[in-house]
């Protein structure tokens, strides 16, 4: 799912090998949200990736996922923010590209 909710500490990014351009885009997208994810990882569609932080809110138990879409030229097609709130329903969703 492209969603999901984990309590693990963000280590290596987990998901399918990105290379070339798009693996520029991934550095980009981790260390932009390295000291505050708590868990980073990849989809793959067909040639595009879709890059995921969570990010853990202000208030207990709220959390925010930021997902980018790439495709395989390394260029960003979209990103949006979706907040949850502690049962993991989304509350808003906010295009952020």
């Amino acid at each position: 799912p492209l969603l999901k909710k984990t309590l693990l500490v963000v280590g290596p990014v987990k998901g399918p090998k990105v290379s070339g351009p798009a693996a520029e885009n991934l550095a980009r997208f981790t260390q932009k949200f390295a000291k505050r994810a708590t868990d980073i990882w990849v989809n793959k569609s067909g040639d595009d990736f879709i890059f995921s932080a969570e990010i853990p809110g202000r208030t207990p138990g709220w959390f925010a996922v930021y997902q980018k879409l790439v495709n395989g030229a390394g260029e960003t097609i979209g990103m949006i923010k979706s907040t949850l709130n502690p049962q993991g329903l989304v509350q808003h969703i906010k295009n952020k590209f």
